[in-house]
């Protein structure tokens, strides 16, 4: 049965109070009742079939009053009647918040009364007793802190406890007056003498936390009881008050914040704050509150560059950050976003006056500093790299705000792009790429979301090569195949999928291939017949083996010894499908089958390698290694020699195979196969262990690697190295003499090696004895080899290689390697002629000390610091004293230069030297290159190498054959592979130690050969090229044209190489009567051709940068600065004298021209700075009178030339801000080391005496401040002139201010600006009067925002607070109410 429905009755809303309680029809907010009758509820024809519709309020509008206002706003006549306006307005503010003097009263005497009385009459005080009772016996025994304890303690209001302090000091100072003081002087004391007193209650009090206190001290302040003293006081005690004190004193601190804001030690409590930060929470959020409240109501106390280095990490950390301090207030978005812009302000401003201004490319957009970002994250990896660490800040994984898939497509398309572009270096870069994907993808647990960025990352791969399809575009074709070819090895990238999407595009023909390609045939089968002809023992296998092949040192040489360039070229250039069929299809199978494979019987019983080891010798497997890294198979790499561990107890692998992973270390980390190597590695040291043939260099490696698996057992692994350090040694000494028996040239020393103190039964590791008998060694080498006839030496390497062994089994004994040994032979090394041993043809003591450094027993920095740059330091300044090498000391540098080439290049195969490396030597020494590259002290050391050998280049005989040789050697070094990477991940060091560190040499050529180095390793041909200003500047404008965040610091260097180039071309070098000149070598062989005198062409490239470039808006001129900063002094210079004359030609400037002139002044001198700010000057008196102010024009708005006139004045404001500093310092300067009576005479004086005379008038001028409308121009000249008060100290800005008072200066300051002109430049206002009758005096304005009196002391009442404009506050709470004053009950104020 269906129910009644009831009628629809409408409800108020809930939870929604009324407008009003008694007025029902105001209704609620926000909510509109239907009302009877209304249009909406009429049933009419058309309702019922059109439904209803509001009608408009215009039927139609033809107009909007958006319009009318917009237009309005444009008219300058308009925009000038708005800013009268509003400045009308503030003038009235300013009326109507002026403070009006209160009428002055009789003070009541105070008289003698008992204590009982006077306890009585407190407590009529703290109650409601009229006042006027209450003056008619005032109590005169309590004063100073008692005085304030009683009152505290019998809680006297307020307002009644500070008008009983007033009668009370009123009479003492009056008492004082009488007898020896002037009133204005006992009031100075009894002022001073208060505040004591006060500021010794308020500390006693501190502990009980009595907020009656803190109110008792802000009402004495305001009645000017109390003065400045007592807010110094309160900084001092909060700076050292503990967790417990702290919130009394921040407290107080924010009770007196207008105060703080208007006094010099404002500053104080910024520094206060900052420095509590690190402390317990409750003082450092009272002191983060305090620094919000002043940055939001007062910015400008902010902007004071001295401490904003100091304390900008502390308002980021306040403002933008919020992680160092968690509170329970949750702070609205709109006012966080207040917070952070104020933020902004306040560093850009600040940032203005900088010396060292970080530099803003990269962060002047969104999208430069989401590029800027990636790369800083992405050029954090490298060795023992936390790749967790590095995909969650590039993906932002722990994030709460994760990122859209659009902002994902874009960090993997800039992380494809840094692993293939060039100007980034490392193999690595392709495996860290999978590595950070595939913590990104496996960073979530839920499976259809780990599916759903796998199709992300899919999307975002072939987005990445439809922009470089095979290394299109600039990018290399190989790299990109290798990277994509590990991304599919990963599951991240499907090629199937990439073939379907060209495929539905039409970009690829579905069709089945009619011929077959046999270039490919072909390479795989030349690849394969090369590798055969280097290993014919592994491939043709005649007999069955029973261990590793012992090669024949004479017939198998050439087998050791490194491929052939032709061969190495090959292999490099063909496909990259070639490589990996030939590596992973053939090679490793064959090496992996290569194994042991008969049975133990009677016949091989002794034999130590069991069935299934493998059977390859170290040569054989430094040769397979040599094969897979030339294709960057590290893959397979990594499994060849893990394998070989694995299966081998050969000892003379082991060494092969810990150089080879300490290779390639930061590849290992990047596939994220650290820990597979090192558990292999402790694997096998447990093996070994086990069979008591515990293997050094092993144990060695995994001492020195650090982690927590290996630290955990690092106590047992130095177990090991103690038991091998205590092992017999005469057994391998007794081998080793064996080996030395077998060569008849050897026999003769036989006798002396054994004479060697290495015949007892355990080691004794003597540092005297190490060394006697590495001296020993030495001198049998160097009489061996005078003997030794063998042009190919065969015979001579072997012997070399047995003192190695040798030297192994020593050095296993010793706790140190023979790094201080080695220093010490060379300490006592003889350069007299007849003992000098490199004054001979030596090749075999050469190859000695390279074998020195393939066995790890000496560093190669010790041998090429302490050897080859000593030795070529003697030669240099025998040179330098105008005579010439003997032929001895000819051979000397010869052998020098040989070693070098041996060290740095492997370079044996050189006709000068006709030693080939075998391929295991070449690939420790390119390691020992590569990890040295990346210290600092070791490029010094290059660069000093070759400084010393291009100054030999230059003073030796040009018929010299030598120089042939030093020639050659440039040209390599600046070739090799190591030093070329280096300069593309270091180009900024290697230009530093190289180029810039060796302009201080006089010698002009020499700079040229030093320049040429890094120029050719950074691949800059211009210097092959015809030395014209067109070539040049083509050149350049090809650097500047492809500046990117990528490649900037490499541009910039190249961009330094080629104006250094410029400025050395004219250079000549002068040359002693009794030296030769100098050879210029030929151009192909050096790189410089000869320089035609062409006296313009500095110029020409010059006035191009100037007038082409930068004055035409054709380059940025951030990055044009970038580029600048750091240039050599002479450029600087140059670029500077062209930029002053462009200054005085052109009124007008193009925008952030000052960024240029600021990288340039980087470099200059005081001096010079000093005179561009005169210029400056100049230049802004002469626009001023250019442009004449017209007073009337401001009534119809400004025209154009308003406009010219101000971009024109402050583009050179700007400039003026780069010489502030040094003028400053040199005005402080000056003034005080200097009498006063002459100081006028000063140029600097009257150079900053004109500086300020011309902003304070630019300050004043209507066309810059515009009424209110030029807030930014405004702010800038204001910034600059409290920069230079700030700057400049107390007693040089006395000096100016006093000076600056006799100039007349027209104040036409907008009033909305006056307090902010009145608090940092109160020159312009005259003198404030204080106090009346006897007590009236005038003080200087300044000296009362500083906090000072006439006598340097602090004044002796607050500052006024209507001086500078301030709004009235109310009091603190606990006041008396006033009353009729016909009452006798009336109350006295």
């Amino acid at each position: 049965m269906a129910q009644n429905l009831s009628p629809y009755k409408l409800q108020p809303p809930k939870n929604l109070s009324a407008l009003h309680k008694t007025s029902v029809e105001l209704g609620y907010p926000d909510f509109y009742p239907p009302k009877p009758g209304q249009d909406e509820d009429l049933m009419t024809e058309q309702h019922v079939q059109q439904g209803f519709s509001g009608a408009l309020f215009v039927d139609a509008e033809s107009f909007s009053a958006q319009d009318m206002i917009l237009d309005e706003i444009r008219d300058p006549k308009g925009l000038g009647n708005l800013g009268e306006f509003m400045t009308d307005i503030m003038k009235r503010k300013h009326e109507i918040n002026t403070f009006e003097e209160s009428s002055p009263y009789t003070v009541p005497q105070i008289v003698w009364v008992p204590v009982e009385d006077r306890d009585e009459w407190l407590r009529r005080l703290a109650g409601n007793s009229p006042l006027k009772e209450l003056a008619e016996n005032v109590p005169r025994v309590v004063e100073g802190t008692h005085l304030l304890e009683l009152v505290t303690q019998h809680r006297v209001p307020l307002a009644r406890a500070t008008w009983f302090t007033k009668i009370v000091g009123i009479n003492l100072i009056n008492s004082r007056t009488g007898h020896q003081e002037t009133s204005h002087n006992a009031t100075q004391e009894y002022t001073k003498n208060w505040n004591s007193t006060f500021h010794t209650f308020i500390k006693n009090q501190s502990r009980e936390y009595d907020p009656d206190n803190i109110l008792l001290a802000k009402w004495q302040f305001d009645d000017g009881l109390l003065d400045q003293r007592i807010l110094r006081s309160t900084l001092e005690n909060l700076d050292q008050a503990d967790h417990l004190n702290t919130v009394i004193w921040l407290w107080f601190v924010q009770q007196f914040l207008e105060e703080f804001q208007h006094i010099v030690c404002e500053c104080e409590v910024i520094t206060i704050a900052g420095n509590t930060l690190d402390t317990p929470k409750p003082k450092a959020r009272y002191c983060r509150q305090d620094v919000e409240e002043y940055a939001t109501s007062t910015p400008d106390m902010f902007v004071f560059p001295v401490c904003w280095n100091t304390y900008k990490d502390l308002l980021r950390c306040v403002f933008v950050e919020d992680n160092s301090l968690k509170t329970d207030t949750v702070i609205p978005k709109n006012t966080k976003r207040q917070m952070e812009r104020y933020y902004e302000l306040i560093r850009a401003r600040n940032e203005v006056f900088d010396k060292e201004k970080p530099d803003m490319i990269g962060k002047r957009n969104a999208q430069e500093l989401q590029q800027s970002r990636i790369i800083e994250i992405l050029d954090k990896v490298g060795f023992h790299t936390d790749y967790q660490k590095i995909a969650a800040e590039y993906f932002r994984i722990d994030s709460k705000f994760p990122m859209l898939e659009r902002e994902v497509s874009t960090h993997i398309y800039w992380l494809c792009y840094w692993a293939v572009t060039k100007y980034r270096a490392g193999d690595y870069r392709v495996y860290s790429v999978s590595t950070i994907l595939d913590i990104w993808k496996s960073s979530v647990t839920n499976a259809e979301e780990r599916l759903q960025r796998q199709t992300t990352i899919q999307n975002s791969l072939m987005d990445f090569l439809d922009i470089y399809p095979l290394g299109c575009n600039g990018i290399c074709e190989e790299d990109v195949a290798g990277l994509f070819g590990e991304l599919i090895r990963n599951g991240h990238f499907s090629h199937q999928r990439y073939l379907q999407r060209l495929v539905a595009r039409g970009d690829v023909l579905h069709e089945r291939r009619v011929t077959e390609d046999t270039s490919d045939e072909k390479e795989y089968e030349s690849m394969v017949m090369m590798i055969k002809d280097k290993l014919p023992y592994l491939f043709s296998r005649t007999e069955k083996l029973d261990s590793p092949t012992v090669d024949n040192p004479v017939s198998d040489m050439h087998l050791a010894l490194n491929f052939h360039s032709e061969t190495t070229e090959f292999m490099q250039n063909v496909t990259k499908f070639c490589q990996i069929k030939v590596i992973q299809t053939w090679l490793l199978p064959q090496v992996k089958t290569f194994v042991q494979n008969t049975p133990i019987g009677p016949h091989n019983w002794h034999n130590p390698t069991q069935p299934g080891s493998s059977l390859l010798n170290a040569r054989q497997l430094s040769t397979i290694v040599k094969v897979i890294e030339l294709a960057k198979d590290y893959n397979s790499l990594l499994d060849l020699l893990l394998w070989v561990l694995e299966n081998s107890t050969e000892k003379c692998l082991f060494q092969s195979i810990i150089d080879t992973l300490k290779r390639h270390e930061v590849v290992w980390d990047a596939m994220g196969k650290s820990e597979q190597v090192l558990d292999a590695l402790m694997k096998k040291n447990d093996q070994l262990r086990d069979m008591r043939q515990t293997e050094t260099c092993i144990v060695k490696y995994l001492i020195n690697f650090t982690h927590d698996y290996v630290n955990a057992k690092k106590g047992k692994l130095e177990q090991d190295l103690q038991s091998q350090m205590k092992s017999q040694l005469s057994q391998a000494v007794s081998h080793h003499y064996t080996r030395f028996e077998g060569y008849n040239s050897m026999k003769q020393f036989l006798s002396r090696v054994r004479a060697s103190n290495i015949e007892s039964r355990l080691f004794q590791s003597d540092g005297d004895g190490i060394y006697k008998i590495f001296e020993s060694y030495i001198n049998i080498i160097i009489q061996y080899s005078h003997n030794y006839a063998d042009e190919n030496y065969t015979e001579g390497r072997i012997v070399i290689g047995i003192f190695g062994d040798l030297l192994v089994d020593i050095c296993d004994r010793t706790t140190d390697e023979l790094d201080f040994v080695f220093e010490k032979w060379i300490k006592c090394l003889s350069h007299v002629d007849e003992d000098n041993i490199f004054g001979n043809e030596n090749i075999l003591l050469l190859y000695f000390f390279v074998m020195l450094v393939v066995r790890h027993l000496v560093c190669m920095k010790i041998i090429i610091e302490h050897l080859c740059d000593k030795n070529l330091k003697i030669l240099v300044e025998k040179l330098s004293n105008q005579r010439q090498m003997d032929p001895k000391e000819v051979i000397e540098c010869k052998n020098l230069v040989k070693l070098l080439r041996l060290l740095l290049l492997q370079d044996g195969d050189n006709l000068s030297i006709q030693l080939p490396l075998c391929t295991t030597e070449i690939q420790v020494l390119k390691s020992h290159c590569e990890t040295l590259s990346h210290h600092n002290d070791f490029i010094v050391i290059a660069s000093t190498i070759f400084q010393k050998l291009a100054i030999i280049e230059c003073l030796i005989d040009s018929k010299d054959q030598l120089i042939d040789v030093l020639i050659q050697l440039r040209i390599d070094f600046s070739k090799i592979e190591w030093f070329r990477q280096l300069c593309v991940i270091n180009s900024e060091t290697v230009y530093d130690r190289f180029v810039k560190g060796k302009r201080l040499l006089s010698n002009k050529e020499v700079e040229k050969r030093i320049l040429n180095i890094v120029q050719t390793a950074l691949g800059d041909d211009v210097a092959k090229s015809s030395q014209t200003a067109s070539v040049y500047i083509k050149y350049l404008r090809t650097i500047l044209s492809q500046i990117s965040l990528w490649n900037i610091q490499k541009n910039r260097i190249e961009f330094w190489l080629c104006m250094d180039q410029i400025m050395l071309i004219d250079s000549t070098i002068p040359r002693s009567s009794s030296t030769s000149t100098i050879k210029d070598e030929d151009d192909i062989i050096a790189n410089f051709g000869e320089f035609p005198k062409n006296e313009s062409l500095k110029n020409a490239v010059i006035d191009w940068l100037w007038e082409e470039l930068i004055l035409k808006g054709e380059i940025d001129c951030g990055f044009l600065s970038n580029m600048i900063k750091g240039i050599m002094e002479d450029v600087s210079i140059e670029l500077f004298e062209k930029g002053l004359c462009i200054l005085k030609k052109c009124t007008e400037l193009i925008s952030d021209i000052e960024e240029i002139f600021r990288s340039l002044l980087l470099t200059l001198s005081v001096d010079k700075k000093i005179n561009f700010c005169d210029a400056l000057l100049s230049q802004i008196k002469k626009i001023q009178d250019d442009f004449p102010y017209d007073s009337s024009s401001i009534k119809f708005g400004f025209e154009s030339h308003d406009n010219v006139y101000v971009s024109s004045i402050i583009s050179r404001v700007k400039l003026l801000v780069l010489g502030a500093h040094v003028l400053t310092s040199r005005v402080t300067e000056v003034i005080t080391q200097t009498n006063p009576a002459i100081v006028r005479q000063i140029p600097e004086y009257a150079l900053i005496e004109k500086l300020f005379v011309t902003l304070v008038n630019l300050l004043c001028d209507p066309r810059i401040h515009q009424n209110g409308g030029g807030f930014a121009h405004f702010d800038l000249i204001l910034d600059l002139v409290s920069f230079l008060l700030d700057e400049m100290g107390k007693n040089a800005r006395a000096v100016i201010v006093a000076e600056l008072k006799n100039h007349k200066i027209d104040n036409i300051i907008p009033a909305i600006w006056s307090n902010r002109i009145k608090r940092v430049l109160p020159l312009i206002f005259v003198q404030e009067t204080i106090g009346e009758g006897e007590k009236k005096h005038k003080i200087d304005p300044w000296k009362m925002i500083e906090g000072l009196g006439e006598d340097d002391d602090l004044t002796s009442s607050p500052n006024d607070l209507s001086w500078y404009n301030s709004k009235v506050y109310p009091r603190p709470n606990k006041r008396l109410k006033r009353v009729n004053v016909n009452n006798s009950n009336s109350t006295i104020i």
